[in-house]
């Protein structure tokens, strides 16, 4: 099913999408959802389930408390932890992300977990319908290239110029649209992150997006990379006084991975916005969100005490001298 993502499919359409083309259920398998109380969009998790009976599978929805702890650690109800367990689709509709530990333990049992956590009517509506063909393509061949690259350059009309390697990376994140057995995918879909080779990242980012925790930039923020490592904070907003008083103070407290640049991610979906939220901002296409300080619930071995998230809109990136993504816009290369 190609839908064009000027379509208006409504949250039954969307549904259908998620549960049919996303997460691919089949005839007799156990499908769990799981809600709780703090999920904005309760009429869309109750179409997953009633869509997934549509489709033959053994469905159950269970309204339980909301996960508990953090993104890096935490943990769900036992209720929904055994039900996930016995379940090989889980779509986990929650106010709160499943922690990692939780989300991770399901995949390596085979499972396949979509992550719809944060959602609300408007986001999913805008975002769902598009060309998860095109967006699979373009994730495909990021796959494919990313790891292989010596040199990565990214630059922008605001002043960023960064060189970095990615050969033999780990990729933190891969949201191609496409959940398989033993993956986690999320809704919306369309965002590709790795972890730069440690050492390698060196010149400026400049951020013109958002930062997490802060919201939307009004005045560009100005990182200086020195060998992977953020070495200055700069600009004329009280942006990059909140940002650059909140580094230094872990890093007098003695948190010595606070200022590292964890996190590369290329956003793939056309309809998402950047908007001050990560859920939606990493998405947006053509731009690059970066993370710093802990990379170790990605795959790393930096820790950290906090991870934090910036993005930048319209970055021009060349990957080993091809260009792939020219003032936010993907190029041919990318197609």
């Amino acid at each position: 099913m190609r839908v064009s993502m000027h379509s208006n499919v409504g949250l039954v359409g969307c549904a259908r999408i998620i549960v049919e083309k996303m997460a691919q259920v089949e005839v007799g398998e156990r499908v769990l959802v799981v809600t709780d109380y703090t999920y904005s969009s309760k009429r869309l998790a109750n179409l997953v389930f009633e869509t997934s009976i549509a489709q033959g599978a053994e469905s159950a929805i269970i309204n339980s408390p909301p996960p508990t702890g953090s993104f890096a650690a935490g943990s769900i109800s036992p209720i929904a932890q055994a039900a996930a367990d016995t379940s090989d689709a889980i779509f986990a509709c929650t106010g709160a992300a499943f922690p990692l530990p939780v989300t991770r333990g399901l995949v390596k049992k085979g499972k396949r977990v979509m992550q719809m956590h944060f959602l609300n009517d408007d986001l999913v509506l805008r975002t769902v319908p598009i060309d998860l063909e095109l967006l699979q393509r373009r994730a495909n061949k990021l796959l494919t290239v990313l790891p292989h690259t010596q040199k990565v350059h990214m630059t922008s009309a605001e002043g960023s110029d960064l060189t970095f390697s990615l050969d033999g990376c780990k990729f933190a994140l891969v949201y191609d649209g496409m959940c398989r057995q033993g993956e986690f995918d999320a809704v919306p879909a369309g965002a590709i992150g790795t972890l730069p080779v440690p050492y390698t990242g060196n010149g400026v980012i400049v951020i013109d997006g958002s930062v997490d925790g802060y919201g939307l930039v009004r005045s560009p923020i100005r990182l200086s990379i020195k060998d992977g490592q953020i070495t200055k904070v700069e600009g004329d907003g009280p942006e990059a006084v909140w940002l650059d008083r909140a580094m230094k103070k872990q890093l007098v407290a003695g948190d010595k991975n606070a200022n590292h640049w964890a996190e590369f991610v290329i956003g793939l979906n056309p309809s998402a916005q950047v908007c001050g939220s990560v859920l939606e901002d990493e998405r947006h296409l053509g731009a690059v969100s970066i993370g710093w300080g802990r990379d170790t619930h990605l795959g790393g071995t930096f820790d950290s005490l906090s991870h934090g998230d910036a993005s930048l809109v319209n970055p021009t990136i060349t990957i080993d001298n091809v260009t792939i993504i020219e003032d936010g816009r993907p190029t041919r290369e990318l197609s």
